[in-house]
């Protein structure tokens, strides 16, 4: 339940009250917590923030936004709203193709990373000693298969933080600011693990020559 101004009176009232207890002034107009999320101009979806002493409701696409971060964000909201819609989880990403773990970091889904090395790792230990094939075909394969799913990876984190946003913070600026630490990028992590897969691939070469 939260709390909305009476169109009328201006009082603060129930978003679920029929009709405003101190004027009664019926509430059909006003959107309320029940509906939302759901369809508000151009299909966007609302979710509601304390601003000025009153609720305002904002677009979802508002707060994907501060989660993805400005640079990026007309991108992934085209992306996220058509899913929003179809109910897809798949959809195409060439970073996450060609960068794999390393756009993992940059996107911080760092435990998503982890369970990536450690299952194409352990494919490709599999592929060379139990079925004698080359590790790389399976990798691509793979790799194949996390560009069609990464997008809904991402979106999937996106949405738990504007929920855990919503459950923490009434005020609006004070989500944008959670969501905006939560998400964006991490250039730290992206080079960390360019250099991390740099020293693998050194020290396999040194091991393979010994």
């Amino acid at each position: 339940m939260a709390l909305i101004n009476c169109q009328e009176c201006g009082k603060e009232i129930s978003d679920r009250a029929a009709a405003c207890p101190h004027c009664g002034c019926p509430l059909i107009d006003q959107p309320t917590s029940d509906d939302l999320p759901g369809p508000l101009e151009g299909g966007q979806i609302g979710l509601a923030g304390e601003e000025g002493g009153g609720t305002v409701f904002y677009s979802k696409d508002f707060f994907y936004q501060a989660f993805v971060g400005e640079k990026k964000a007309a991108y992934y909201i085209r992306i996220f709203s058509k899913m929003n819609e179809t109910g897809s989880v798949f959809s195409w990403n060439w970073a996450a193709f060609f960068f794999n773990s390393i756009w993992l970091l940059y996107r911080k889904l760092y435990a998503v990373c982890l369970v990536y090395v450690v299952v194409t790792s352990t494919v490709s230990i599999a592929a060379t000693r139990f079925v004698d094939s080359q590790p790389q075909s399976w990798l691509i394969v793979m790799n194949i298969f996390f560009a069609s799913v990464a997008n809904g990876l991402y979106k999937n984190k996106a949405d738990k933080k504007i929920k855990e946003s919503e459950a923490i913070f009434a005020d609006a600026e004070k989500k944008v600011a959670f969501l905006k630490e939560k998400g964006g990028v991490s250039y730290t992590a992206m080079l960390l693990g360019i250099a991390l897969y740099i020293v693998i691939v050194l020290s396999s070469s040194i091991l393979e020559k010994m």
